[in-house]
């Protein structure tokens, strides 16, 4: 009867250390262009395009200064580790640069942090395809708590950056 017992109490432990070995995964959340909407849609009621591929303004003298906004629905008590911004410069110019900020807003008061904030200008002007990453003391708040918060990623494309600057995705690691 003790064996029996000692194995069924092995076996629970071993289970339970499953799932507990389960929740310690790495893990991505990504999002795509798709999932962001102008926050003034009179301003700027044609001049962007978002694809499942890119989010950029349209070449127009009109397309300037927008900013947008995505929800961002992490799991409950993660950490996050890292943040990757991947966009595409076309022209490589200092004025066509995209800024992000990650937010959070305080339930109850509504009042609003910077989980991180970057912009695409930190990078040598070069044309083409590239990444910022940001980790460690570039990310701040970093365990996830959505009963207390909500969170979104607020994208401004700055002066010019009309289909010249693309945002591809935001891949968070945690």
């Amino acid at each position: 009867m003790k064996k029996i017992f000692k194995m069924l109490y092995l076996s629970l432990a071993f289970l339970c250390l499953l799932g507990i070995g389960g929740n310690l995964e790495a893990g991505t959340y990504t999002i795509p262009p798709c999932a962001f909407m102008p926050i003034d849609y009179e301003t700027y009621p044609l001049e962007w395009c978002a694809y499942n591929n890119a989010l950029l303004l349209s070449n127009t003298p009109r397309a300037r200064n927008a900013d947008f906004v995505a929800p961002l629905n992490l799991p409950n008590g993660i950490t996050i580790k890292k943040i990757t911004i991947y966009f595409t410069d076309e022209n490589g110019a200092d004025w066509s640069d995209i800024d992000i900020r990650i937010l959070r807003y305080e339930l109850s008061t509504g009042e609003s942090e910077y989980l991180a904030t970057c912009y695409t200008g930190e990078l040598a002007t070069v044309q083409g395809r590239r990444s910022l990453v940001l980790t460690g003391s570039r990310l701040h708040y970093k365990t996830i708590n959505n009963n207390s918060y909500a969170y979104s990623i607020r994208v401004s494309f700055g002066l010019n950056t009309g289909g010249f600057t693309q945002l591809h995705e935001i891949a968070i690691t945690y």
